[in-house]
């Protein structure tokens, strides 16, 4: 037979181990809930055509048409795809295909799916609206 503390104890794990996707999931809330906040913020200025990658340090989608590119703590680039692009969605890997230091307008975007490797696109890109966003941003997982 279980002590009662050992019975307590393991009840608390349990609870533990229920509450773990929940408090998951609202990252993955709060998470697209900041994406969608930045996308709809006004643009800052002139579109611009090309971006260097070395500069990049994240870009996250939104929908299925549009990805946010990040430069820096608060500096944002929306870029609204040419045409949607299936399989575009946060837990997938965004890679762009350029032949030099700059990915720009016209240049084409693979979106893969971190488990099967499958690849999905190309997804051409637009051209990048500058938006500086007030808000802090937390990296994407």
């Amino acid at each position: 037979m279980c002590s009662r503390a050992r019975f307590q104890g393991l009840m608390l794990l349990a609870a533990a181990s229920v509450a773990a996707p929940a408090a998951s999931q609202t990252a993955k809330e709060r998470a697209a809930a900041e994406v969608a906040r930045i996308a709809a913020l006004p643009a800052r200025g002139d579109p611009v055509q090309c971006l260097m990658i070395a500069n990049i340090d994240e870009s996250r989608p939104v929908g299925t048409a549009m990805i946010l590119v990040r430069q820096g703590a608060n500096m944002w680039y929306r870029n609204r795809l040419q045409k949607s692009c299936p399989g575009l969605r946060p837990d997938r890997i965004l890679t762009y295909r350029t032949s030099g230091s700059l990915v720009c307008r016209g240049d084409a975007m693979t979106v893969v799916d971190p488990v099967s490797k499958i690849e999905v696109g190309p997804c051409i890109l637009g051209d990048f609206e500058p938006i500086e966003s007030p808000y802090a941003t937390t990296p994407s997982e």
